[in-house]
């Protein structure tokens, strides 16, 4: 029985218990993931399976010791048929910490890539986005480093109710998360992709 359903898929709450070593020693924990289903067994057992690949790296030590750190998970109403994200919220002492995520083709279960989504024609407009970022990015960052940043985690994005969003996670020189909406001109319009 679903918990709920979300963008055309019936949702289960499930959870990954662990336990694993780290520099301090070991540490253990549990994240919570979703369960997705729907008609079509083949996508929905594809999409599954990358979501408990990520939650299995994803093992955010939450118990015992480190229980100042939390995780949770949304999958919010992407607002298109054409694509939906999964996010992971960490919270370290009860503050937004991170967030990390997959976002998925979802007709074919495969998940995007940064080609799929960012137009990269808007790179001469880039230096708006490092405003954006709130220090972030710094000025002398190129678009090739915003997508480095992406491959590493630092930067994640998602879609929620048909509009892109980005987000910055904290890092050790700036202790916060910026979230903001993706202006449409950094982003491929769907009419460009259904041409490709």
């Amino acid at each position: 029985m679903a918990d709920y359903i979300s963008n055309g898929f019936f949702i289960v709450d499930k959870h990954l218990d662990f336990d694993k070593t780290i520099r301090s020693g070991k540490c253990h924990g549990t994240v919570p993931y979703p369960k997705l289903t729907n008609e079509d067994e083949e996508l929905f057992m594809k999409i599954n399976d990358e979501i408990h690949d990520f939650v299995e790296l994803y093992s955010i030590c939450n118990s015992g010791e480190r229980n100042h750190f939390s995780v949770s998970y949304d999958v919010p109403n992407s607002g298109t048929k054409d694509f939906f994200s999964v996010l992971w919220l960490t919270k370290k002492d009860d503050k937004l910490w991170r967030i990390d995520v997959l976002n998925f083709n979802a007709e074919t279960g495969s998940l995007l890539d940064t080609d799929d989504v960012f137009n990269i024609h808007s790179n001469n407009l880039f230096s708006e986005l490092v405003k954006l970022s709130e220090g972030h990015l710094s000025s002398n960052c190129s678009w090739e480093q915003f997508l480095e940043k992406i491959e590493k985690r630092d930067i994640q994005f998602y879609i929620k109710n048909d509009d892109w969003y980005l987000v910055f996670n904290s890092s050790e020189a700036l202790n916060k998360v910026v979230e903001i909406k993706i202006p449409q001109y950094f982003l491929i319009q769907r009419d460009d992709h259904d041409n490709e």
